[in-house]
């Protein structure tokens, strides 16, 4: 009798159509097959589509954070927001893991060194960290008019639009 510790190549698909051959080294007709097919899964993974780098996400804003996973053993994940790579704040704990999230995005710095990191729920040994830092703008208003070529009269009603960016909340 023997054994051998068999390190399954990451090459391998997943599948339940597999079977084992050992033969003599020194003797190729003897051998034996597996009676039967047996299954490889794929290992427990997580992999982050949305935010993955570049994007400019605004305060207040509604972004859907999305994702893809694969044998995990639970049915939810935890959704969370790193800053300049340590923990932050979190987005959602215990979100089912259904590969989509409609985050409101909370009052926020402006900075670009953003990203989200998504946990297999109570098992942070299977994650995924956005791949590239995305972006909270700094906030700004834009007034367009009036802009200086109008002429208002005085006593009159006149409406003023302006255009803002990563603000939230009301204007004076």
């Amino acid at each position: 009798y023997g054994n051998f510790a068999w390190n399954i190549p990451s090459t391998l698909s997943g599948g339940s159509d597999y079977k084992i051959q050992i033969e003599s080294v020194a003797n190729p007709t003897v051998n034996d097959y597996s009676d039967a097919d047996f299954g490889l899964t794929a290992p427990p993974s997580i992999t982050i589509t949305i935010p993955n780098g570049g994007q400019s996400w605004e305060i207040g804003g509604t972004h859907t954070i999305t994702w893809t996973s694969v044998s995990l053993s639970f049915s939810h994940v935890d959704i969370l927001l790193y800053k300049n790579g340590i923990y932050y704040i979190d987005i959602a704990r215990a979100e089912l893991d259904d590969g989509l999230y409609d985050w409101v995005m909370p009052t926020l710095p402006a900075d670009t060194d953003y990203q989200v990191y998504i946990q297999e729920y109570t098992n942070s040994a299977v994650y995924d960290l956005s791949d590239v830092n995305f972006s909270v703008p700094t906030p700004s208003i834009t007034i367009t008019i009036p802009n200086g070529s109008q002429s208002w009269e005085i006593g009159s009603t006149q409406t003023i639009y302006w255009n803002s960016v990563n603000f939230a909340g009301a204007a004076n």
